[in-house]
């Protein structure tokens, strides 16, 4: 006969996050991303503080400024076109995340479980 064991039969139940709180992550990662893409599409090569030889003595022309020049040059240096796939992945987890309002959140390890692989993603399609 079981014994009935009040601590395994408690299931633990995520409350669903608040809907502010939704719209603010979905406001936050979204912004993120623009400014990310901003940042790949405005990179010029002839601005690379990174990579390059030259400090940045000019004004910058990306549009994120000194910050979008350097996080350019790194993404595409190490990424290369690749790099798009990160801002992309950045609204879309926004804009699911806003999608999602007032639903129980999903488990914790399907949640890792797509971080790794949209990293995995982002790395293998580097290495094409």
């Amino acid at each position: 006969m079981k014994k009935n064991n009040p601590s395994s039969s408690r299931k633990t139940t995520q409350k669903p996050r608040s809907r502010t709180m939704n719209e603010v992550l979905f406001i936050a990662l979204s912004t993120l991303g623009l400014v990310y893409f901003a940042a790949l599409v405005t990179y010029s090569p002839t601005e690379n503080p990174w990579s390059g030889d030259v400090a940045l003595t000019e004004p910058v022309i990306n549009l994120a400024g000194v910050f979008g020049a350097y996080l350019g040059d790194i993404s595409l240096s190490i990424l290369g076109y690749s790099a798009y796939l990160i801002p992309i992945s950045l609204i879309w987890l926004g804009y699911n995340i806003h999608k999602n309002t007032g639903e129980k959140p999903a488990n914790r390890s399907v949640s890792m479980i797509r971080l790794v692989a949209m990293i995995v993603m982002v790395a293998f399609s580097a290495a094409i």
